[in-house]
């Protein structure tokens, strides 16, 4: 996916609830420059804007889409092509 998008910067986040996933990641990701950042048990925590805002502190203009703050959000199913 990276190398699809061109960019520098990948972060993953995990809820916290789930730390196997988070150590696990966090070892496959070592030395990749890839950030995996545990975030807070909440709801609703999931939403796109709501995930942009809490792993960058962009905020995601009101009508507006992810690119227009220059970021890409990715579902674990959707970046797995089912495959």
């Amino acid at each position: 996916m990276r190398r699809i998008l061109g960019v520098d910067r990948v972060v993953i986040g995990i809820e916290a609830n789930k730390p196997d996933a988070i150590a696990l990641l966090n070892e496959h990701c070592a030395g990749r420059n890839i950030e995996v950042t545990a975030l807070a048990v909440k709801y609703p925590q999931g939403s796109e804007k709501q995930l942009i805002h809490v792993l960058t502190g962009r905020q995601v203009p009101s009508g507006g889409l992810p690119m227009d703050v220059g970021v890409v959000v990715q579902n674990v199913a959707t970046t797995d092509g089912g495959g």
